[in-house]
């Protein structure tokens, strides 16, 4: 009885949200763009809520109808579109990726990315979309209380995710490779391994908040959030992004907290005594009695060597967006590079590689100088806590892609548009109070670039 009964709460509540969507867009194109990317930025990770969507008319477009409401939204409701000093740079990208995808199809004979027709261009779609949810929180989110508004959102997704983890997950005493979890990623194709970084990056970025931010009641939610998502960072047995998680803490113990450098030490010299005995054995199976290297690390290398192969013979331009996976394909079972660098380089070549770079650098110049220079406590905090979800993320993608899926890279484009709207506002902020022009560090590149523009 009490199974039926939950049946039919969480058909109930899919329902709610499938038709309560469509009203939000409504409300999105017509009068404020930011419920819809409220709605939006709450549903990106829960796939197993959106995918149920799919049973319903246009169901399976209810994300892209959102996406676009948001977009015409954000267009009517202004005269125009504000510009940061990444801007060009983050447009760029999307516009390489785009050339890189008929640099693939042409190679490999596909149809070409103007229709469906090419699954590639699908593909793609997600990827640009999921970049371009930087320019919605940069357009959309105006003042800080819409940013600690979005934050609260992310934080209570997470929170959820990792509490369904907690009561609906046991694992064993030994590790079994079937039984790890992935949370709701797995309704989209992804593995434990995909999952477990977005749990690493968003799990350092709230702790960041916790340690930073100097208001109580958000204390409270950043500190719940960090410690829940601890169990399903654990228990997706995922190596990598226990490494990202630990590099991001120390990262942040080295700038902010050195407290956390003591527990790191302690968790890198105990880890055997104090981590669960089916996340001790997980670990331990990395290198085996000889030193070898387990079969999975060692099949890593034999795919960077065929990447770093397909890069020598296309230097500059790469073998086109998706082209690894199209090459070997037919050879052999694993088709992802398990490296996201080497997966760019392979990709796209040194062009898309520097830009790859680029954004990176960018990315943490703009955490770097939020954290520095603004006046805000909570702009302070939001700044530490983006270094460190871009310090683990970095790491995480030595392991695998954990850049390019929607549901799994949305986030940071969130935090990264917060950090710099964050600029904008500290900006508008020290001008209103000195009479003159942003001082020294505050925004992005010159100030020139930071001059929030109408397009």
């Amino acid at each position: 009885m009490l199974t039926v009964l939950k049946a039919y709460v969480k058909l109930a509540a899919a329902v709610g949200i499938y038709l309560g969507g469509y009203v939000v867009m409504v409300v999105s194109i017509v009068k404020e763009a930011k419920y819809g990317l409220f709605l939006l930025v709450a549903l990106i990770p829960q796939a197993n809520i959106w995918h149920r969507f799919h049973e319903y008319p246009f169901g399976k477009d209810f994300l892209d109808f959102l996406y676009i409401a948001i977009v015409l939204g954000m267009i009517f409701q202004r005269k125009g579109l504000a510009r940061t000093g990444n801007s060009g740079l983050i447009f760029c990208v999307i516009l390489v990726s785009y050339l890189s995808l008929w640099n693939s199809c042409m190679r490999f004979s596909l149809p070409m990315p103007i229709t469906y027709e090419s699954r590639l261009l699908y593909d793609w779609k997600n990827y640009a979309q999921m970049i371009g949810i930087y320019f919605l929180v940069v357009n959309i989110v105006k003042t800080e209380e819409d940013e600690k508004t979005l934050l609260a959102i992310l934080a209570l997704v997470v929170m959820f995710i990792s509490v369904r983890s907690i009561r609906g997950y046991s694992p064993g005493a030994e590790f079994v490779d079937g039984s790890r979890y992935t949370g709701p990623f797995w309704k989209v194709g992804l593995n434990a391994n995909h999952f477990g970084a977005f749990i690493a990056y968003c799990w350092v970025a709230f702790l960041g908040l916790f340690l930073c931010d100097k208001d109580r009641r958000r204390r409270i939610l950043y500190g719940l959030t960090s410690t829940v998502s601890i169990y399903p960072l654990l228990f997706s047995f995922s190596r990598g992004c226990y490494l990202a998680a630990l590099c991001g803490v120390t990262f942040l113990g080295i700038v902010k907290k050195r407290s956390l450098l003591v527990a790191v030490i302690v968790v890198i010299l105990a880890w055997q005594f104090i981590l669960p005995s089916s996340v001790i054995d997980r670990i331990s199976m990395s290198v085996d009695e000889t030193g070898e290297f387990d079969e999975s690390a060692a099949e890593r290398f034999v795919l960077w060597g065929q990447a770093l192969e397909v890069f020598k013979k296309n230097p500059a331009f790469g073998i086109g967006w998706g082209g690894f996976a199209l090459k070997v394909r037919e050879e052999q079972y694993l088709t992802d590079t398990h490296n996201y660098f080497i997966k760019v380089i392979s990709e796209q070549g040194m062009i898309g590689l520097s830009l790859f770079l680029l954004i990176i650098g960018m990315a943490f110049r703009s955490g770097w100088v939020l954290y520095r220079c603004a006046k805000a406590p909570f702009h302070k905090a939001l700044g530490m806590s983006f270094l460190g979800c871009l310090v683990t993320l970095v790491v995480a993608n030595l392991f695998g892609d954990r850049w390019s899926y929607f549901v799994l890279g949305s986030y940071f484009w969130v935090f990264w548009g917060l950090v710099d709207r964050s600029l904008l506002i500290s900006r508008g902020q020290e001008t209103e109070e000195s009479g003159k022009g942003p001082g020294p560090g505050v925004g992005l590149g010159t100030h020139r670039q930071n001059r929030e523009e109408e397009a």
